[in-house]
């Protein structure tokens, strides 16, 4: 491995181990955060430039998420490198790296640090002892298309916490992020439907080089409405930390 890679790596981790212990932590309705520079400039200029061709990708979960036309609006590469040996060279090479970023000890102990008071609660130990927990942090592009949604959800148990980092080229699709709920029995329209006790506390601004994280519990529901047919794609970076290592991507 060259110095210019191993760079890549540790650029990384530095940018985003910074970007989250600085960036405020939301405690309600669940601990979250929202990052609006994730990544060093010059290494997101480079996620866009080397996203690889949607022919790498595969579909995820076709049964949900399949249109009337037979498309697939959530297709998933696992940034690992079995799922990456086929990409050319350069692709390759540098989506390792990010991979070998997004699964490094610092990270996650930074990530579950701010995200402590939650994961605490979770599993009942001190926020000191939080870095004792097994966690199985697996990387994977996302590339979302017209038609794709989600309702809300809390993620299952398996996951820890989720997070997703946004990669579009610029601002024009600030209003496709996945927005944060709460449960709110008293709302009127409850009474036409139990599927209505979810009031949108905010969204996430789907801009170039941003990402959020949030601990997975009881209250940690998210979802995305249905992107407009118009859209195009929406990519993006997940990492989530599972219990266990057999789950994900």
């Amino acid at each position: 491995m060259t110095t210019m890679q191993e760079s890549v790596a540790e650029q990384v981790i530095d940018h985003l181990v910074s970007a989250i212990e600085s960036t405020p932590l939301c405690s309600e309705p669940y601990s979250h955060f929202y990052l609006d520079q994730a990544f060093p400039d010059a290494v997101f200029r480079q996620m866009l430039e080397l996203l690889p061709a949607p022919a790498a990708f595969g579909g995820d979960n076709p049964r949900k998420h399949t249109r009337d036309d037979g498309l697939i609006t959530r297709n998933v590469l696992s940034v690992s490198p079995p799922a990456l040996a086929a990409l050319p060279e350069e692709q390759k090479i540098f989506w390792n790296e990010i991979g070998a970023a997004l699964i490094s000890p610092r990270l996650k102990d930074a990530v579950f640090a701010k995200l402590a008071r939650d994961l605490s609660r979770r599993f009942n130990i001190p926020a000191e002892q939080l870095t004792t927990i097994p966690a199985y942090p697996k990387p994977a592009l996302v590339k979302d298309l017209g038609g794709y949604e989600i309702a809300p959800h809390k993620d299952t148990r398996s996951k820890i916490v989720t997070m997703q980092f946004y990669l579009p080229a610029d601002f024009t699709k600030a209003h496709l992020g996945t927005a944060v709920y709460k449960v709110d029995w008293l709302q009127p329209k409850v009474l036409l439907s139990p599927r209505n006790r979810f009031k949108k506390v905010k969204q996430f601004s789907f801009q170039p080089n941003s990402g959020y994280g949030f601990a997975v519990g009881s209250k940690s529901w998210h979802g995305r409405e249905t992107v407009p047919m118009a859209s195009g794609e929406r990519n993006s970076l997940m990492l989530i930390y599972y219990a266990e290592p057999g789950k994900g991507w």
